[in-house]
């Protein structure tokens, strides 16, 4: 994943987080509930994929550092 992959994946997430968090503070009709649902749903699937990629990236940097200390 590039640079500008994980910075829209971060952006999206944190906007997805937002928006939870909105509709949870708010009195809800039934569409509304149902919204939420599959918000929150999107949420988990990309703060999964926005997890693992952080992950990956301070995975390559300590690799990255390890093959520098060898030198």
């Amino acid at each position: 994943m590039n640079s500008e992959q994980f910075a829209e994946l971060e952006e999206y997430v944190q906007t997805l987080a937002f928006q939870v968090g909105t509709l949870r503070k708010q009195q809800l009709t039934v569409s509304q509930k149902q919204s939420l649902q599959q918000l929150e749903a999107d949420y988990q699937q990309y703060k999964t994929l926005y997890d693992q990629a952080v992950a990956e990236q301070k995975s390559c940097q300590i690799q990255s550092v390890q093959v520098k200390e060898e030198w």
